[in-house]
């Protein structure tokens, strides 16, 4: 008679600390987390920092640049408050070719300005009057995810514009939900809005995804609802959306 047997069993690989990651310092606890880099060569593995893989392999690290210019009909310091409004570290950068920081400052268009969010997100004015404003990021998790708040807010800037106390709760929500179908669009690809049924539809690649809009009593949207047979591009409208929530109702 032959009886199955089930043991758990968790393989344990053994690997070098090379480089800065190997100092006293992330040794000093045996539980201690170590975060790097693993590289395998010839069965063995190494751990080590990004920034030394070039010092003990072949490897090259790099970085991807996005630019993407949006059209902006408001005065840039009017943008430049709303982004100090939603995030903490918001920098103005005195870029412009006049060398005159107060008419820069008050929002005027013969220059170039520039405004950075953390290290890398930066908004750029054109200072041609075109009308437009260059967004501009190093790629990565955090800096997409600002990155897609500021087209958003750049978006509810030019949509709700001085007559916005007159429109009343169904006109208040068409009008976030163009701006989140615009993003989504932006960011994901193809949409579609149902406005009775208030719900946007976006295909990726072949994959829909279904996001139905909440209206409270004021008119506003209040929660989306998302839906998607693939679960992680679903995550990742639903992170968006929820940092784009965040924006409008910050504003």
């Amino acid at each position: 008679m032959t009886e199955e047997v089930l043991i758990a069993h968790a393989p344990k690989r053994k690997g070098g600390l090379y480089g800065s990651i190997s100092g006293a310092s992330n040794l000093t606890k045996p539980t201690k987390r170590v975060q790097g880099v693993v590289v395998k060569k010839n069965g063995h593995l190494s751990v080590m920092n990004q920034d030394d893989l070039g010092l003990y392999t072949k490897l090259q690290t790099g970085s991807v640049t996005q630019r993407q210019s949006i059209l902006y009909n408001g005065k840039f310091k009017d943008l430049r408050l709303s982004l100090e409004m939603t995030f903490d570290d918001v920098f103005f950068v005195d870029g412009g070719e006049s060398g005159d920081d107060d008419s820069q400052r008050d929002g005027n268009h013969g220059s170039h300005q520039m405004v950075r969010i953390g290290e890398n997100v930066t908004v750029t004015s054109d200072g041609g009057g075109s009308g437009r404003v260059v967004l501009e990021w190093v790629s990565g998790s955090s800096n997409d995810l600002i990155a897609d708040a500021v087209i958003a807010l750049i978006l509810l800037e030019n949509d709700f514009g001085e007559d916005d106390d007159e429109k009343d709760g169904a006109g208040a929500k068409d009008d976030e939900i163009r701006v989140l179908e615009r993003v989504l669009h932006s960011q994901f690809g193809e949409t579609r809005v149902d406005d009775k049924a208030g719900k946007i539809f976006v295909e990726v690649e072949g994959r829909h995804v279904i996001v139905e809009c909440v209206v409270k009593g004021g008119g506003e949207i209040a929660e989306v609802r998302v839906t998607c047979a693939d679960g992680v591009l679903k995550g990742r409208v639903e992170k968006a959306l929820e940092r784009l929530l965040r924006c409008m109702r910050k504003r």
